[in-house]
């Protein structure tokens, strides 16, 4: 019976060590159960700081905003008040424009009277304008009797390439503006030619050669002469047609204004 009860004793005692071994084991796992809880709290209480830091700034934010609002909303009140009394002096302004445009309106008036009496002085002036044209056709035609005696010493012997340059040139841009500028500048390269024969030490020849050269810068400055007369009657017409055209502007606004 003893050895029976020591027997039992001892299963009795080697199933508490496995119990005790499997709360152990429990005890283990529960601790680092635990120790995983701490670690998760831990970061959690890491994550609420850093939200706290993030609130407060957002805080201060929020606050340096309302602030920023309010000495926003006192600039807009000083401006406000600002703009009242801008529009206070518009007020005063319109005012006065209304002044200025009755004085305006008065002018107006007389400037009508003056426009009445100056399509009366265009009339006038039409017809000073027909005898400037009656004028100007009489120079015209002076000038073609230039053109006409020009063209009668084109039969005058160039016996030099110049001679030859000045005909062709003056043929081809009788009417040119640039031809009187060309001519003077031919004319003094016969004169400057010509001073060069007569330092020649041989006469005969010579002699022959000034004469033409004398011949064609007669014919130069006679040329030039007629081109001047004719650039003066064209630059006379260009003036008269200008008028010509200003005044009938004139009449038509003077017309539209009447109606």
């Amino acid at each position: 019976a003893r050895k029976k009860a020591i027997e039992y004793v001892n299963a009795d005692t080697e199933e508490r060590k496995k119990e005790v071994e499997c709360v152990n084991v429990e005890m283990e796992e529960r601790e680092r159960i635990v120790q995983l809880e701490i670690v998760r709290f831990e970061r959690a209480i890491e994550r609420a700081n850093s939200d706290m830091e993030e609130h407060k700034k957002a805080v201060q934010y929020e606050i340096a905003r309302v602030k920023e609002r309010e000495r926003a909303a006192k600039r807009v009140f000083v401006s406000a008040e600002a703009f009242k009394k801008a529009i206070n002096r518009v007020i005063v302004r319109i005012d006065e424009r209304k002044e200025e445009l009755a004085r305006a309106y008065d002018t107006i008036k007389k400037y009508e009277d003056n426009i009445k009496r100056i399509g009366a002085d265009i009339k006038e002036r039409k017809y000073a304008v027909k005898e400037r044209e009656c004028a100007v056709k009489k120079r015209e035609e002076a000038a073609h009797n230039a053109m006409a005696t020009i063209k009668g010493y084109t039969t005058i012997k160039q016996a030099t390439s110049l001679g030859k340059a000045l005909k062709t040139h003056m043929e081809a841009s009788m009417l040119s503006p640039s031809a009187v500028i060309a001519a003077s500048k031919i004319i003094k390269s016969f004169e400057f030619a010509v001073g060069k024969v007569e330092s020649h030490e041989e006469t005969g020849d010579a002699v022959e050669e000034i004469e033409v050269l004398g011949n064609t810068t007669i014919f130069a400055k006679r040329l030039l002469e007629a081109l001047r007369a004719i650039s003066h009657a064209q630059a006379v017409g260009r003036k008269l047609n200008k008028r010509k055209e200003t005044a009938t502007k004139f009449e038509a606004a003077i017309a539209a204004e009447a109606l």
